[in-house]
């Protein structure tokens, strides 16, 4: 299910396996709470949870890979998969709303000039 979908006060898994709680939805995101960590934490409202059941066994996060997604990640996965300025300006829309278009379009032409160069 799309996190937009969830319900505060209920608990999910993440796509990695972690635990967590739905605190507040926003507008353009969803805060949710590691079971964890008890850090808050920003999701975008098509980030993928699944219900927890019961008893599920859940990662921890020494047993799970957490990358920290960043506008450069996605420009640069854009970049590599050839994609044009437009469709990867409208891929970093989509996970950060509410981003300047001019600000995302340097950060393009600023990774796209660094790939080139290596």
């Amino acid at each position: 299910m799309r996190a937009q979908d969830s319900e505060i006060g209920k608990k999910y898994l993440t796509k990695t396996g972690i635990s967590v709680e739905v605190v507040q939805k926003l507008p353009h995101q969803v805060v949710v709470k590691s079971d964890e960590t008890g850090r808050d934490i920003a999701i975008p409202l098509e980030y993928e949870l699944k219900e927890k059941k019961m008893n599920e066994e859940v990662m921890t996060p020494t047993e799970v890979s957490v990358k920290k997604v960043k506008k450069s990640n996605v420009v640069d996965e854009g970049l590599k998969t050839n994609l044009t300025t437009d469709e990867i300006v409208r891929k970093v829309l989509e996970v950060f709303p509410g981003t300047e278009e001019k600000s995302i379009r340097n950060l393009v032409s600023v990774r796209r000039s660094k790939m080139k160069k290596v």
